[in-house]
């Protein structure tokens, strides 16, 4: 699976991306430049996902996929393993079926991720709180 397959499987630590993406780059011709245009980033964050040094958030990991799925060239021939991240790696997100109740999932775990942030900073300031009347 690619990237192409999974835009939400990490890159953490990934050394195939920067490759696939210059391959990729080659084989269809496409520019740096045009490549950050089409999906609203910039042609030194390009640059940087193909020398390894950075990769893309899942935001441009998304618009790279509609991007190169319009361009018609396939991002890899070989195709590879992904560790994929939380439970969305299971399906494809972009061909999921129902795309709309995917994405109403996904904003539901980040809602409950919010407000078990926002419960852990409530408690955490308690405890400065309390550690404050100690001393």
């Amino acid at each position: 699976m690619t990237v192409m397959d999974n835009p939400t499987a990490s890159l953490v630590g990934d050394t195939h991306f920067a490759k696939e993406l210059a391959d990729w780059l080659q084989r269809s011709g496409v520019t740096k430049q045009d490549l950050a245009a089409g999906i609203g980033s910039h042609h030194s964050s390009i640059t940087n996902w193909e020398n390894g040094t950075s990769t893309p958030s899942y935001k441009f990991r998304n618009a790279l996929v509609t991007y190169v799925r319009s361009t018609g060239v396939p991002w890899t021939v070989a195709k590879r393993t992904f560790k994929p991240v939380g439970e969305q790696s299971t399906a494809t997100f972009l061909e999921h079926p129902d795309r709309a109740a995917a994405v109403a999932g996904i904003q539901v775990k980040y809602e409950e991720a919010m407000q078990h942030l926002n419960t852990a900073m409530v408690r955490l300031a308690e405890i400065r709180h309390l550690i404050g009347k100690i001393r």
